[in-house]
């Protein structure tokens, strides 16, 4: 019969199996269907087991060498393992400082002639839109400027008026413009 599909086998019983089948006292198939594994496997693990028994004779200085290395190779890991977690600890800090800066200050930090990290990486980082890297805004036209210094003597001679009464006055004044867009330059003075 054989073994159900995903069934694992550890190594103790995979050599519990093996020295049954050299004790003799069960044949090959008895042993497959007590198990529920396929002859075939049993051969493997037998010859598996074979080839590997000298291990168990292996010299002292051998195992103490391997011990030695072992304990060696830990140590290197547990160092490692707190050069990571200072390193972790102390980059979390810098993206917690690079956080708190502002959008262009974030952006100049920016350098497109690194190679060692690209600048999809560094605007990962920074935690910025790649695209912002690359926009630069158009200047003001000519109507653009004459408007805006246009909202800011209404607005000067009369600072209490909002948006929509600075709108009024510009298209009094025979200017073409909307209330959103008055808004928007607003924004900017």
């Amino acid at each position: 019969m054989a073994r159900k599909k995903g069934q694992t086998y550890s190594p103790e019983q995979k050599a519990k199996v093996v020295l049954e089948l050299l004790k003799e006292e069960q044949t090959l198939n008895e042993l497959a269907t007590q198990y529920k594994v396929t002859p075939k496997t049993i051969q493997n693990w037998k010859k598996e087991f074979l080839s590997n028994a000298s291990k168990a004779f292996e010299s002292d200085s051998n195992a103490k060498e391997n011990i030695a290395k072992i304990e060696k190779l830990k140590k290197e890991n547990d160092a490692l393992a707190k050069a990571l977690g200072r390193t972790t600890v102390e980059r979390d800090w810098a993206v917690g400082k690079l956080k708190s800066l502002d959008l262009s200050k974030r952006q100049s930090l920016v350098d497109s002639k690194l190679t060692i990290v690209s600048m999809t990486r560094q605007a990962k980082l920074l935690e910025i839109n790649r695209t912002t890297l690359y926009y630069k805004p158009l200047p003001f036209s000519r109507d653009k400027l004459r408007i805006l210094n246009q909202i800011d003597e209404i607005y000067t001679d009369n600072p209490d008026y909002g948006y929509r009464m600075i709108y009024q006055q510009l298209k009094e004044d025979g200017y073409k413009i909307g209330n959103n867009r008055v808004l928007k330059y607003m924004g900017r003075v």
